[in-house]
């Protein structure tokens, strides 16, 4: 990612910036990303993990072990487009922190 999330629309589309989760039902544990492309974050840890190849070890074990189906895929916050060119990196980064508050997640039940 660059210094501000909407530098680089691609031919009229403009990704949705903002907060997602990941959450492994059987483990309780949860992944908070904060992207300047939701739709393709989300995406992109699904075919990771699919494929046996996701960075996060600890989640690639459970979907190993559980499967997809044990797997929810959620989005928490989006910015709203006319803010999309003023957001910066590490406003997405603060919003993320405040969601992992907000869900009440500790570090043993984060990935």
């Amino acid at each position: 990612m660059t210094g501000h999330v909407g530098e680089h629309p691609y031919r009229g589309f403009t990704p949705r910036a903002g907060i997602y989760s990941i959450t492994c039902q059987r483990t309780g544990k949860t992944y908070v990303g904060c992207t300047d492309h939701l739709v393709g974050a989300m995406n992109g840890h699904r075919f990771k993990l699919a494929n046996g190849m996701h960075p996060n070890r600890v989640m690639q074990a459970d979907y190993d072990a559980y499967g997809d189906t044990a797997f929810d895929y959620s989005i928490h916050d989006e910015i709203a487009a006319e803010e999309y060119a003023d957001t910066s990196i590490a406003d997405l980064d603060a919003l993320r922190d405040l969601w992992v508050d907000q869900l009440g997640l500790d570090e043993g039940r984060t990935y």
